[in-house]
């Protein structure tokens, strides 16, 4: 086994990769960096990653796409998102998933606003190549001094798949909504930090926030929190590809056998193909798994056991935690290398 350190810029081709906290392919585009983590060229098409942060501005406009679905995942700050004729405000761990067609837009509230997400199919992701300008800092710039690129925005429309709607106006938040579940059926929809159904396995807890019914089986997404120690075995994908982004503590991965430590805001890169497995080396540790198509989001509701608490036993293996890997294996798109 090798160790390896993290990088700070995009590989040309899909390959497994830990890339570290503000690396990746950055522009700015109306006071806000967008920040490329995974793009369609490293992941073989199948999805974009792709961080956004900025100071407290005006709203982002209407738009929607014909097949692109976007996520959004807060981790700092506070954000305003319309979408389907709802509107919800965002807080860090609240997250909110757009379906292909919907008009939707968005407005940063908080001084420094930070949200992470991914989007399907890849190659969207080369709007932002494509209308931004380049920035090198790890962050925003504290003033944008460059002018909106209206001439390009307007491009865009014929080029990458997004439309903007200019019949459509920001409105007042809805504030009398529960958003504690996942919906049976695509549509846009918020989820509520720390709510949603939870799986233990191997010491740590999942949490989905879409998978298959609520995307059409495009896209899963979902948070694993464990302790220090928890750990998951070698295993492989054969056709998902799948990304993981450090929220909290330490994360030691293998990737085909060379061994990097991922801390809050790397991204790991997984393409189908590559064995690979993770530690948890912080006494408490967070991070989202992303992968498209949907389906190994389940791993934990399909291997493990329900769990109604909102944080992770104080154990590791809980007692009478015993997953079923050989029925992960025969429901979904994992094999598992002991």
């Amino acid at each position: 086994m090798t160790s390896t350190s993290s990088a700070t810029t995009l590989p040309a081709t899909t390959t497994p990769y830990v890339l570290e906290a503000g690396g990746g392919t950055s522009g700015v585009l109306l006071g806000q960096t967008t920040r490329i983590l995974v793009g369609g060229s490293q992941s073989n098409g199948a999805l974009a990653v792709v961080v956004v942060l900025g100071p407290r501005d005006n709203p982002i406009p209407f738009h929607a796409h014909r097949e692109a679905r976007d996520t959004f995942f807060v981790t700092r700050g506070q954000m305003q998102l319309w979408a389907d004729g709802e509107s919800r405000i965002l807080n860090p761990g609240d997250f909110a998933y757009v379906a292909p067609g919907t008009a939707h837009a968005y407005q940063f509230l908080g001084n420094y606003t930070e949200t992470v997400g991914m989007i399907t199919p890849g190659g969207w992701e080369e709007f932002f190549v494509f209308t931004s300008n380049p920035y090198g800092g790890p962050a925003f710039p504290p003033v944008d001094t460059t002018s909106p690129p209206f001439e390009r925005l307007g491009r865009a429309q014929d080029l990458h798949d997004v439309s903007f709607r200019r019949d459509l106006t920001p409105f007042p938040a809805q504030t009398d909504r529960t958003d504690e579940t996942l919906p049976e059926r695509e549509q846009a929809y918020f989820l509520k930090a720390d709510t949603g159904e939870r799986h233990v396995m191997l010491g740590q807890i999942c949490t989905v926030l879409a998978g298959g019914p609520q995307t059409s089986g495009a896209l899963g997404m979902a948070m694993i929190e464990g302790p220090r120690g928890a750990k998951m075995p070698a295993h492989v994908h054969r056709e998902t590809h799948e990304v993981l982004y450090v929220l909290g503590g330490r994360l030691r991965v293998t990737l085909d056998g060379a061994e990097t430590v991922a801390y809050p805001g790397d991204c790991v890169n997984i393409p189908a193909g590559c064995v690979h497995s993770y530690v948890l080396e912080g006494r408490s540790t967070r991070f989202l798994t992303m992968n498209a198509k949907a389906g190994i989001d389940a791993l934990f509701a399909v291997a493990g056991e329900p769990w109604p608490y909102p944080v992770f036993p104080d154990q590791s293996p809980a007692p009478g935690d015993q997953p079923d890997l050989a029925r992960a294996e025969g429901t979904l798109d994992i094999s598992f290398v002991l």
